[in-house]
């Protein structure tokens, strides 16, 4: 992974939730009931990370940008 202070730019670095449900823990961990302990509510969460930087927009792959000569980890 990339810092962005490596590069010695700003980055902005959003999370972003789209969903979020309670799950039994039987249901998510595998054989969860064989150690004795009570099962219980889990509230899982679905997110992902947009980093944005001056020299790299979300949707950039680090191909494009070096093709471009913008960053990720070319050397200045």
């Amino acid at each position: 992974m990339i810092d962005p202070a490596e590069l010695g730019v700003a980055a902005e670095v959003l999370s972003v939730r789209y969903a979020e449900r309670p799950v039994r823990r039987s249901e998510v961990f595998h054989d969860y009931g064989s150690d004795g302990l009570p099962d219980a509510t889990l509230d899982m969460d679905y997110d992902f990370w947009v980093i944005a930087t001056p020299t790299a927009s979300p949707w950039s792959t680090p191909a494009t940008t070096w093709r471009r000569g913008t960053g990720w980890g070319r050397s200045r």
